[in-house]
């Protein structure tokens, strides 16, 4: 509770105190504000691309877990210091421009990587479930920015309904709809931005589980500089994901729900013009059922072709 106290503290410090890190910068602001791309470790899409342009980005997932599956027992337990969990997730993001109000996205989750000891456990290796969508947008003006999206998730990933069985995948198609926005929060160059993102996925099972469905919203607060040492940034998020127990007939199976909210802080450099490095930190405030993660170190390399 106290490291939650604090970094929920540090969030709105951040929030509130890095507009004085602003204005140590020794920046010549002119009356004509950069053409910024909206671009973050959360892959929503608030912005368009221009006809023809491409967004590539390339991330790392490395969660901390403090509990975990024992084989033996067959029961959730807390994490002891000799029992070593080490997982990371590879994704790739495309988005293309495809015309003035119609974009086009696939996220393709391509490896998993899990080794865990002293105890004998799968050691799972494999692609997720990829995921195919389109965005409309350009639906304000202005500063104003929202755009609607609908998503189909294709089972390309591994679900069994085993503990010992680290799962890719949902075993189901999803087909989600979202909105999302963008709001300029001050009339000013390098202004506070507001991002959000909502959504509802509905889960068409391959097998005889249903799956049900989740929905689950994000709000990001994020501060660009523009400096003579470059483009850097800021971004607090607040992340909430919900889906209901899977059943198997009428039986609710076990550890199937999850309710989880997450308080993610990060930043971002720009470098050789396109190139984006962003690192996140989310940490895990509250989740109903284990695996706990305590915190995740996300990586992601960005570059938009003009």
């Amino acid at each position: 509770m106290k490291k939650q106290l604090y970094l929920m503290t540090l969030f709105f410090s951040l929030l509130i105190g890095n507009k004085l890190w602003g204005q140590m910068q020794s920046v010549e602001q002119t009356g004509k504000q950069p053409a910024d791309f909206f671009i973050s470790t959360y892959h929503f899409h608030p912005q368009l691309l221009k006809q023809t342009q491409w967004l590539l980005d390339f991330s790392t997932d490395i969660p901390k877990f403090f509990k975990y599956y024992n084989p033996r027992s067959r029961k959730i337990e807390k994490k002891l210091p000799v029992v070593v969990l080490n997982e990371a997730y590879f994704n790739a993001h495309i988005l293309y421009g495809l015309g003035a109000k119609l974009n086009l996205f696939v996220t393709l989750p391509f490896a998993d990587l899990h080794h865990y000891s002293p105890m004998i456990f799968q050691k799972g290796v494999g692609l997720g479930d990829i995921q195919t969508g389109m965005i409309y947008g350009n639906l304000l003006s202005g500063k104003h920015h929202l755009t609607l999206e609908a998503v189909l998730s294709w089972p390309t990933g591994i679900y069994k309904h085993d503990m010992a069985v680290l799962n890719t995948g949902k075993g189901a198609f999803g087909f989600q709809v979202g909105v999302n926005g963008l709001e300029n929060l001050q009339p000013k160059f390098d202004a506070w931005q507001f991002a959000y993102h909502a959504y509802y996925n509905y889960l068409v099972s391959t097998d005889n589980i249903d799956k049900g469905a989740e929905t689950g919203a994000t709000v990001i607060f994020r501060k660009p500089y523009h400096t003579k040492y470059g483009y850097f940034g800021l971004e607090n998020a607040l992340d909430f994901q919900y889906h209901s127990g899977y059943k198997a007939g009428p039986m609710l199976l076990p550890n199937t729900d999850l309710t989880q909210f997450d308080l993610s802080i990060g930043g971002w450099y720009e470098f050789l013009n396109n190139f984006y490095l962003r690192l996140a930190v989310p940490y895990t405030l509250y989740q109903n059922k284990a695996y706990l993660t305590k915190y995740t170190v996300v990586m992601q390399l960005d570059y938009k072709f003009n």
